[in-house]
């Protein structure tokens, strides 16, 4: 080899290094979680339910997957453990939709756990209280904006869902 080739393939191996191209497989990992109903104050598996995985990469949703419970309430997504991915599961269950915190795995992180609590639903409104009333009043040109803020609670086991 002449000296001309020998720089040429120093250059083209720097390059590969400097843009990852040697860099190691991000390591796949299971989000392993269960869905209990927690109505009656005792945790009771869900068995088969569907629970869909949303897939995030900087903060734009790129997949979905779906798996459904077995009868345990047990369901697991084999996913990448990239921490620049994020990952939200969520449970439709009789009418109500949960939605489990954003998972991310830190490095070196490559499992992750959840806990999916469901309830019995309700449709009678009477069960829900208001906790904070505000009145938001924004002036402006010609016009007055009002704006009226209630946070309700929900004291009871169940969720609400409204009547159909």
């Amino acid at each position: 080899m002449n000296r001309a080739t020998i720089a040429v393939a120093v250059t083209v191996a720097l390059l590969l290094l400097a843009t990852g191209a040697f860099a190691a497989p991000v390591p796949q990992g299971p989000i392993n979680g269960t869905v209990q109903n927690l109505t009656g104050g005792k945790a009771k598996p869900v068995g088969g339910q569907t629970v869909t995985l949303t897939i995030y990469v900087n903060n734009a949703e790129v997949d979905k997957k779906t798996a459904t419970t077995d009868p345990r309430g047990a369901f697991t997504f084999t996913v990448s453990a990239d921490p620049a991915r994020t990952y939200l599961v969520n449970v439709k269950y009789k009418g109500g939709d949960y939605d489990s915190p954003p998972v991310t795995f830190k490095a070196g992180e490559t499992a992750k756990q959840l806990l999916m609590r469901v309830y019995e639903p309700i449709t009678d409104a009477s069960v829900l209280r208001v906790n904070i009333q505000h009145m938001i009043v924004e002036p402006g040109e010609g016009l007055v904006q009002i704006t009226e803020l209630l946070v309700f609670a929900n004291p009871t086991d169940r969720t609400y869902v409204g009547a159909k």
